[in-house]
């Protein structure tokens, strides 16, 4: 599934959601209490940075299998 348009999919969710979840659940005030203010900081930024990793390779391989695949449907048939 890593590799085709669904891992692009998940890839740009998880990306997104992480953004989102904290603002949207008030987890963001949850986790500073727990983590500290540089320890939230350092986890979400990690966090952030391999979601971010994750959506330019999926979107690349999505882009490189898909090429690959239109390029073998127009050979022509021997």
């Amino acid at each position: 599934m890593i590799g085709t348009l669904w891992g692009l999919a998940l890839a740009a969710i998880a990306f997104f959601g992480l953004h989102l979840l904290p603002v949207v659940s008030g987890l963001r005030t949850h986790l500073k209490s727990r983590l500290g203010a540089q320890g939230y900081r350092g986890a979400f930024s990690m966090l952030a940075i391999a979601s971010l990793v994750w959506l330019v390779w999926a979107d690349r391989e999505s882009t490189r299998l898909n090429s690959s695949h239109v390029s073998e449907s127009r050979m022509p048939s021997s």
